[in-house]
């Protein structure tokens, strides 16, 4: 038994290295937009995949001799777009396959190439690795990563604590994030439909609407990081950068938690597969759905694995099938999420109306034919009549479990303008194309950063919500409503940074838009 279950030979380091490999690879192409402890997370998951697949194989067939190199080649083969990248039937696709069979029946009938090809695929991986490794070392934007995250800490410090009242006074509060949930009017003239009958819902149930309420910025990360710190982004003196990364640490680590925390709250967050909202390292616990870091993530998605699976008709790892189920299990699961004896603050962004489009208005996932045989607008529409059905319930029991709860429903921006829209249906995260703002129309930066955005505010009948609504106030509104906090409205404002180059520099909207 000893001998079949001992990591033998050059073995341990092929699938280390092997584990390593396709995370790397993920990270380096996104080093502006991925955590390092993402791309750690991704080589330990996959490590210890691989290595459970291994103990299991030995296990069953015991011959590590053979076992072994076969479960590097199926790996190399089902994990990494080098193999079988291109479509079948291809030459490309043919050669590929040649050599990959060709691998197999080596292993299988010849002892020498059982012992050479340990080493040659410890060389390969590791020169491989080695490869990508020098790409991350050279990144450029290492060397202002801390200047930006310094930038950031002393634009958001801490919230004093203390106001008025006690703990046990605090309402449960819920902040409900609908990406790209276009505002009432945006819907009426670019998709032709009336939402009137959901916004005088929301109003019956005592929220209050903002009509022409306008995101601070036009995207995901900006928005809700400058919603939840609680005051607009700082700008960037000095050479242009790109870098993401310290607006996703600071949006899953954001000052508002930081207060709540020390008034006696539990903070939940409900994530999505978008790496900034899967997690928090503040919240108590952070819930998702199949949420697998982005490292593995972006690494599976584009498998032959998941195409091999896909050809059996096994839909179990297909991203459109967990986005659609995804979007169901956040809903149930805030109906019965209770509190106990502390307040709760729950954090949830559903990726919906949000692409890739997988639902339809009954709740029933779509496939791709289907997806394709309609129009961009009916499949938005379709999400959308879905989540508005979705919200109203969920609402309904949220209110009738605890009438005195805050609840905040608001998209961080609109959709993209239909020109500037890539694939909908398929793509993850690459749902959209490269855009220089400062060549858009004024109707097309309407629609983007136009909003939903309604807040029910039990027992503060003079809290109202302007028509000019920016959501960067939400949290000052709430925290000087509740907790007796000194936070005035800040003027508001819309900034959109003008291209992939410039992250850290905003240009003024707010005239482009009236």
């Amino acid at each position: 038994m000893n001998k079949v279950l001992a990591l033998r030979g050059l073995w341990p380091f092929n699938l280390a290295l092997l584990a390593s490999l396709g995370p790397l690879v993920v990270f380096s192409l996104n080093l502006n937009r991925m955590m390092v402890e993402t791309l750690a997370i991704g080589i330990v998951i996959l490590f210890a995949i691989l290595l459970a697949l291994r103990f299991a194989l030995v296990l069953v067939v015991r011959r590590p001799a053979w076992t072994d190199p076969l479960l590097v080649l199926v790996a190399l083969a089902g994990f990494y777009n080098s193999f079988f990248a291109s479509d079948s039937g291809t030459p490309a696709f043919w050669l590929w396959l040649a050599i990959f069979i060709l691998l197999i029946v080596l292993v299988a009938v010849s002892p020498r190439a059982r012992a050479i090809l340990p080493k040659v695929t410890l060389v390969f991986l590791a020169i491989v690795n080695a490869l990508v490794l020098v790409n991350v070392v050279q990144y450029e934007g290492w060397s202002r990563r801390a200047e930006l995250r310094a930038m950031l800490d002393a634009h958001y410090p801490p919230l004093s604590v203390g106001g008025t009242g006690e703990v046990t006074d605090r309402p449960d509060i819920y902040y409900l994030v609908f990406d790209r949930y276009a505002r009432a009017d945006q819907l009426a003239s670019v998709y032709e439909f009336d939402n009137s009958g959901f916004v005088d819902a929301l109003r019956a149930r005592g929220f209050q609407v903002s009509d022409g309420a306008y995101g601070a910025y036009q995207r995901t990360a900006h928005s809700l990081g400058s919603t939840l710190n609680l005051d607009y982004l700082p700008a960037l003196v000095g050479a242009p950068s790109n870098d993401w990364v310290p607006l996703y640490e600071r949006l899953r680590a954001p000052r508002l938690y930081g207060f709540l925390a020390s008034e006696g709250y539990r903070i939940v967050t409900m994530g999505s597969w978008w790496e900034p909202t899967r997690t928090s390292s503040l919240a108590d616990s952070s819930i998702s759905y199949f949420a697998v870091p982005e490292s593995l993530r972006a690494m599976v998605e584009g498998s032959a694995l998941l195409r091999g699976l896909h050809g059996l008709g096994l839909d179990w790892l297909d991203p459109r099938r967990r986005q659609c189920e995804r979007i169901k299990y956040k809903f149930e699961t805030l109906a019965d999420l209770g509190s106990d004896d502390r307040p709760v603050f729950v954090f949830a962004h559903f990726l919906v109306p949000h692409p890739p489009f997988v639902i339809d208005a009954d709740g029933r996932c779509k496939t791709v034919d289907e997806t394709r045989a309609l129009s961009r607008r009916d499949n938005y529409i379709a999400q959308l009549r879905y989540t508005n059905g979705a919200i109203l319930d969920l609402i309904d029991g949220l209110i009738a479990r605890d009438p005195e709860a805050v609840i905040v429903l608001q998209s961080d921006e609109g959709p993209w303008p239909e020109r500037y829209a890539g694939d909908e249906i398929t793509d993850f995260g690459g749902d959209v194309t490269s855009v220089d703002w400062r060549t858009v129309t004024s109707e097309e930066l309407r629609e983007k950063i136009a909003i939903l955005a309604a807040m029910r505010l039990p027992g503060r009948p003079s809290a109202v919500i302007a028509d000019d609504f920016s959501p960067v106030n939400t949290f000052r509104i709430i925290l000087r409503e509740y907790f007796g906090q000194p936070l005035p409205d800040l003027e508001p404002r819309t900034w959109v940074f003008e291209n992939d180059a410039s992250l850290w520099r905003y240009r003024d909207v707010g005239d482009d838009l009236h």
